[in-house]
Protein backbone atom coordinates (compact mmCIF):
# COMPACT_ATOMS: atom_id res chain seq x y z
CA UNK A 1 0.00 0.00 0.00
CA UNK A 2 2.67 2.36 0.70
CA UNK A 3 4.40 1.92 -2.33
CA UNK A 4 1.38 2.40 -4.48
CA UNK A 5 1.38 5.83 -2.99
CA UNK A 6 5.00 6.76 -3.59
CA UNK A 7 4.56 5.52 -7.31
CA UNK A 8 1.64 7.55 -7.74
CA UNK A 9 3.40 10.26 -6.56
CA UNK A 10 6.22 10.25 -8.85
CA UNK A 11 3.87 9.63 -12.02
CA UNK A 12 2.03 12.66 -10.69
CA UNK A 13 5.54 14.36 -10.39
CA UNK A 14 6.90 13.00 -13.84
CA UNK A 15 3.41 14.60 -15.48
CA UNK A 16 3.30 17.87 -14.29
CA UNK A 17 7.60 17.84 -15.34
CA UNK A 18 6.32 16.53 -19.10
CA UNK A 19 3.76 19.35 -18.94
CA UNK A 20 6.41 22.17 -17.64
CA UNK A 21 8.83 21.18 -19.59
CA UNK A 22 6.51 21.34 -22.92
CA UNK A 23 5.14 24.84 -21.96
CA UNK A 24 8.83 26.15 -22.24
CA UNK A 25 9.33 24.85 -25.37
CA UNK A 26 5.97 26.29 -26.36
CA UNK A 27 6.20 30.33 -26.43
CA UNK A 28 6.59 32.95 -28.62
CA UNK A 29 8.18 36.64 -28.55
CA UNK A 30 6.34 40.28 -28.69
CA UNK A 31 8.32 43.34 -29.65
CA UNK A 32 6.36 46.60 -28.87
CA UNK A 33 7.63 50.02 -29.80
CA UNK A 34 6.32 52.98 -28.21
CA UNK A 35 7.90 56.38 -29.69
CA UNK A 36 11.59 55.64 -29.42
CA UNK A 37 10.92 52.99 -26.55
CA UNK A 38 11.05 48.73 -27.54
CA UNK A 39 9.91 46.10 -25.05
CA UNK A 40 10.69 42.48 -25.46
CA UNK A 41 8.84 40.38 -23.97
CA UNK A 42 8.23 36.35 -24.22
CA UNK A 43 5.58 34.81 -23.80
CA UNK A 44 5.31 31.07 -22.44
CA UNK A 45 2.28 28.28 -23.79
CA UNK A 46 -0.04 31.43 -24.81
CA UNK A 47 -0.62 32.30 -20.66
CA UNK A 48 2.52 33.59 -19.38
CA UNK A 49 4.27 36.70 -19.89
CA UNK A 50 8.00 37.50 -18.64
CA UNK A 51 10.14 41.04 -20.26
CA UNK A 52 13.26 40.30 -22.00
CA UNK A 53 14.60 44.08 -22.17
CA UNK A 54 12.75 47.25 -22.15
CA UNK A 55 15.09 49.85 -24.11
CA UNK A 56 15.16 53.38 -26.05
CA UNK A 57 16.85 54.58 -28.57
CA UNK A 58 19.01 56.53 -26.33
CA UNK A 59 20.47 53.32 -25.35
CA UNK A 60 20.75 51.72 -28.82
CA UNK A 61 24.31 52.19 -30.32
CA UNK A 62 22.69 49.86 -33.78
CA UNK A 63 20.00 48.55 -34.77
CA UNK A 64 21.11 46.39 -38.00
CA UNK A 65 20.09 43.22 -40.03
CA UNK A 66 22.18 40.04 -38.21
CA UNK A 67 23.29 39.46 -41.66
CA UNK A 68 25.23 42.29 -42.10
CA UNK A 69 28.66 43.48 -41.83
CA UNK A 70 27.53 45.82 -38.58
CA UNK A 71 26.72 42.29 -36.80
CA UNK A 72 29.93 40.55 -36.97
CA UNK A 73 31.53 43.66 -35.36
CA UNK A 74 28.73 43.91 -32.45
CA UNK A 75 29.35 39.80 -32.47
CA UNK A 76 33.02 40.13 -31.05
CA UNK A 77 32.21 42.67 -28.58
CA UNK A 78 31.52 41.71 -24.25
CA UNK A 79 27.83 41.84 -25.00
CA UNK A 80 25.87 39.51 -23.44
CA UNK A 81 23.17 37.88 -26.09
CA UNK A 82 19.51 37.63 -25.91
CA UNK A 83 17.83 35.52 -28.40
CA UNK A 84 14.31 36.63 -29.34
CA UNK A 85 13.53 35.00 -32.22
CA UNK A 86 12.02 32.44 -33.40
CA UNK A 87 14.55 30.63 -35.33
CA UNK A 88 13.12 29.77 -38.75
CA UNK A 89 15.50 30.26 -41.48
CA UNK A 90 13.06 32.82 -43.75
CA UNK A 91 12.98 34.84 -40.22
CA UNK A 92 14.33 38.79 -40.97
CA UNK A 93 16.16 38.77 -37.72
CA UNK A 94 18.00 42.43 -36.64
CA UNK A 95 20.20 42.84 -33.79
CA UNK A 96 19.90 46.04 -31.28
CA UNK A 97 23.15 46.69 -29.41
CA UNK A 98 21.84 48.20 -26.22
CA UNK A 99 23.87 49.59 -23.61
CA UNK A 100 21.46 49.79 -20.12
CA UNK A 101 23.19 48.39 -17.23
CA UNK A 102 25.58 46.47 -19.13
CA UNK A 103 25.91 45.62 -22.52
CA UNK A 104 23.57 43.50 -24.59
CA UNK A 105 23.14 42.32 -27.98
CA UNK A 106 19.17 42.00 -28.55
CA UNK A 107 18.62 39.45 -31.67
CA UNK A 108 14.66 39.85 -32.69
CA UNK A 109 12.24 39.56 -36.08
CA UNK A 110 10.88 43.63 -35.68
CA UNK A 111 8.14 44.21 -38.47
CA UNK A 112 9.44 46.74 -41.04
CA UNK A 113 7.15 49.48 -39.97
CA UNK A 114 8.64 49.57 -36.23
CA UNK A 115 12.13 49.48 -37.92
CA UNK A 116 10.89 52.79 -39.45
CA UNK A 117 9.22 54.02 -36.63
CA UNK A 118 12.58 53.78 -34.45
CA UNK A 119 14.79 55.46 -37.67
CA UNK A 120 12.69 58.66 -36.67
CA UNK A 121 14.23 58.81 -33.74
CA UNK A 122 17.88 57.74 -34.87
CA UNK A 123 18.18 58.06 -38.20
CA UNK A 124 21.72 57.13 -38.20
CA UNK A 125 21.69 53.84 -35.70
CA UNK A 126 18.75 52.17 -37.32
CA UNK A 127 19.59 49.88 -40.66
CA UNK A 128 16.47 48.01 -42.74
CA UNK A 129 17.77 46.09 -45.19
CA UNK A 130 15.98 46.03 -48.45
Amino acid sequence: PAMAGVELLISVGFLYGGYWLSSKFNREFEYTVTEDSVDVDVIFNASRRKRLISFSMKEVEKIAPVNGDEYAAFSKGDYQEIDATTRRKDANVYFAAVEKNGKFLVKFEPPVTALQELRKYAPSKVVISQ
